[in-house]
């Protein structure tokens, strides 16, 4: 899963390539940053269609760091997740690999001056803080695999977090009666 990143009103050059990082400034939180920068998403040499449409498939670009869903810890308040548009210097640039395990604590201003990038051309950002799922809606997956994050017991004291595949979980009373759910299966 990758997010959309469109370019909006970004005035994309027709051959230039491009880097767009995603962090969280806010990490541990936004009263005390000790953590940041979280790296969320980062890809590099996204020619101008893709960066117009703003889907950036891992075969046509290069993926530093694969998207990590935004989880914020419980109780750390409103976390920004910083969407921020590089234009590379002189087309296609040879990125050395991260170590992908190691997302927090990043810099992606050191990142952008390794490679020449100059400052963002374009930027955004969205916040949003640690919630319990509503019943009937998706409680994990993806990064939250391990972790599942809770289900809100306002509409359905019972509901809880069943998982059906590593990108897919959902709150729910009980277990669904598929086959392709982890709780039929013996797991959950």
């Amino acid at each position: 899963m990758t997010p959309v990143i469109a370019a909006g009103d970004l005035a994309v050059e027709e051959d230039a390539l491009y880097v767009v990082a995603m962090v969280d400034p806010d990490a541990p939180s936004a009263a005390e940053p000790s953590s940041a920068e979280v790296r969320h998403y980062l890809v590099g040499n996204v020619n101008s269609t893709l960066m117009t449409e703003g889907r950036f498939d891992a075969n046509l670009v290069d993926e530093i760091t694969p998207f990590k869903n935004p989880s914020p810890p419980e109780d750390s308040g409103y976390h920004r997740y910083t969407q921020l548009v590089y234009k590379q210097p002189a087309g296609a640039i040879q990125f050395e690999p991260l170590d992908n395990s190691v997302i927090i604590g990043w810099n992606v201003t050191a990142f952008a001056e390794q490679y020449g990038l100059g400052d963002p051309v374009g930027s955004q950002y969205f916040t949003t803080q640690y919630e319990c799922s509503d019943y009937h809606t998706q409680c994990g997956g993806g990064v939250n695999a391990e972790a599942p994050i809770c289900c809100s017991t306002e509409v359905n004291e019972a509901a809880q977090c069943f998982k059906q595949n590593d990108y897919y979980y959902q709150c729910l009373d009980a277990c669904p009666d598929e086959d392709n759910w982890d709780c039929n299966n013996g797991s959950n």
